[in-house]
C-alpha cells in the first residue's frame, strides 16, 4: 500500500484478478484519468480471499472515509465487513463506490452502474450518493467462536448457500464465468435436501418447517441477475426474505423454471416477508452465505439490518 495523498481522499482497493484480470487492466487506465483530473487517492491490491477486509481496516485506521472498490460483489462485501468490523467506529459519512468487474456484479446491477472510465471519474467528482442499509449476521462456529459478519447485498441459507459453495469451487477452475451460478443451480438439487428450521421474525411471523432455501435480500439481484427477492430495496430499512418449503422433484423443476423466468414469488411453495431482524436455528448444521461468500456452518444465527449505515455513489 502506498500513501500518495491525505486521508481525506479516496482509498482504492483493487482485486487485480477479478473479471479474469480485467480489473487490473481497468485500473491501469483509470489511474491515468484520476491523475489528469487531480483526484487524490491511496491504492492497495488484494492478494487473496479476505485480504480486502484487512486493507479496508488499515485504511480506516488512517481515517479514510471514501472507498472505491474495483472488483466484484465479493470484494465489495469484504470492504464493507472491514469497515464495520474495524476498531475505528463506522459513521454515516463513509462513502462507498464500485467499479463492477466481477462474476455476478449483482449490487451494481441494481443501480445500473457500468464499468467505464468516464463514469467512474465523473462519479468521484460529482459525488451523488444514496444512504443505504447494511446487513449484519452474528453466530457461533462449531469451535465455539462467536463471529459477526457484515454484508451489503444478500444472505442465503440452504440450497442458495450450497449453490454459492459449488459456484466458488467451479470458479476456481473456470475463472470469471458468469454462467457458473446457473450451472450450479441445476447440479445442487441432486445432492441437497431440505432441513427442519426454526425462524422467528421481528414482525411476529414464526416458521417451523423444512425449508429448502432462504434468501434474505438487501438488494434484489443474486447469481448474476436472478431476482430471488424482487422487491428488495437497499434504502428502506427492511430485508426482503424469501423461503421455499421442502419441494418434490417436480417442485424443484418448476421452482427453478419460475426463478429464471422472474416469477418465483408466484410459486405455491414460496413464502415471503419483510423484516428488520430475525433468528434462524436448526438441529442440523446451517449452510449459509453472504454476498457469494460461504460462512462457517452453525446451528443458530441472528440477522439484523443496519439502516442508513453508509453512503453509496449511485452514478
Amino acid at each position: 500500500m502506498t500513501n500518495e495523498t491525505t486521508n481525506k481522499q479516496w482509498a482504492i482497493i483493487v482485486n487485480p484478478h477479478a473479471g479474469g484480470k480485467k480489473a487490473f487492466q481497468f485500473w491501469q487506465k483509470l489511474s491515468v484519468a484520476l491523475r489528469e483530473q487531480g483526484i487524490g487517492y491511496d491504492i492497495a491490491f488484494t492478494e487473496g480471499p479476505f485480504h480486502a477486509v484487512q486493507l479496508a481496516k488499515k485504511f480506516r485506521h488512517q481515517l479514510y472515509e471514501q472507498f472505491l472498490v474495483i472488483g466484484g460483489d465479493g470484494t465489495l462485501s469484504e470492504v464493507v465487513h472491514g469497515v464495520f468490523s474495524c476498531s475505528v467506529p463506522p459513521n454515516p459519512t463513509i462513502t462507498l463506490s464500485i467499479v463492477p468487474i466481477g462474476t455476478g456484479n449483482d449490487w451494481a446491477r441494481f443501480w445500473g452502474i457500468t464499468p467505464t472510465i468516464e463514469r467512474v471519474v465523473q462519479s468521484l467528482l460529482n459525488h451523488k450518493t444514496q444512504t443505504i442499509d447494511i446487513g449484519q449476521i452474528s453466530f457461533v462456529t462449531y469451535q465455539g467462536i462467536p463471529q459477526t459478519r457484515y454484508f451489503i447485498n444478500a444472505l442465503g441459507e440452504g440450497f442458495d448457500a450450497k449453490v454459492t459453495k459449488l459456484t466458488t469451487y467451479l470458479g476456481s477452475i473456470f475463472k470469471g464465468k458468469s454462467w457458473l451460478y446457473s450451472l450450479s443451480v441445476f447440479i445442487v438439487p441432486f445432492v441437497y435436501r431440505a432441513k427442519p428450521i426454526h425462524i422467528e421474525f421481528d414482525n411476529g411471523l414464526l416458521v417451523q418447517k423444512k425449508i429448502y432455501t432462504l434468501s434474505c435480500g438487501n438488494g434484489c439481484y443474486t447469481g448474476g441477475g436472478i431476482k430471488q427477492t424482487p422487491h428488495a430495496v437497499p434504502t428502506d430499512g427492511l430485508f426482503d426474505v424469501m423461503m421455499v418449503e421442502s419441494p418434490s422433484l417436480w417442485g424443484i423443476i418448476t421452482g427453478i423454471h419460475a426463478l429464471f423466468k422472474g416469477k418465483l414469488m408466484q410459486h405455491k411453495l414460496v413464502q415471503s416477508t419483510q423484516t428488520k431482524h430475525f433468528t434462524i436455528s436448526s438441529d442440523y448444521p446451517l449452510c449459509m452465505e453472504i454476498d457469494g461468500i460461504s460462512l462457517p456452518e452453525t446451528y443458530q444465527a441472528t440477522i439484523s439490518i443496519l439502516p442508513k449505515a453508509v453512503r453509496f455513489i449511485v452514478v
